[in-house]
């Protein structure tokens, strides 16, 4: 229970500076080595229900369960958001499909906000505690 706690608040983002204009927006790197993370500390949790000593962890066992699906859910959202934004970004830059640019601009500014508050915090347990970061 201890590695998983451990993981769970102590875990950094990796991330790389993605130029744009007036700055960088950070992106997250690595994303299947965090993705596949996620998932053994899932199996360590369920694993963890098969031991004799079970009894004394199962609250702890059962939160931190229900925090990794959580967390699994938005790192899997984020990483698709975040490759479509890396393709449509600089088609919106250079002012192609200007009927769609209000759009993409209201997109483009929640996501880059998003993106600059994770990457100011850097924890991965951070995007659970955003509220509407899935939306």
């Amino acid at each position: 229970v201890m590695e998983v706690s451990v993981w769970f608040e102590q875990t950094d983002f990796s991330f790389m500076d993605h130029p744009v204009k007036g700055g960088v927006v950070p992106l997250v790197k690595d994303w299947k080595d965090l993705l596949s993370e996620v998932s053994d500390k899932q199996s360590l949790c369920g694993s963890l229900k098969d031991s004799r000593f079970f009894g004394p962890f199962k609250d702890q066992v059962d939160k931190f369960e229900e925090k990794f699906g959580i967390l699994d859910e938005l790192l899997l959202c984020m990483n698709k958001v975040q490759r479509k934004w890396v393709y449509l970004e600089p088609i919106f830059g250079r002012g192609s499909l200007p009927r769609e640019k209000e759009r993409f601009d209201k997109v483009n500014n929640m996501f880059r906000q998003n993106m600059k508050n994770i990457g100011q915090n850097k924890k991965v347990n951070f995007v659970c505690t955003q509220k509407g970061l899935k939306d």
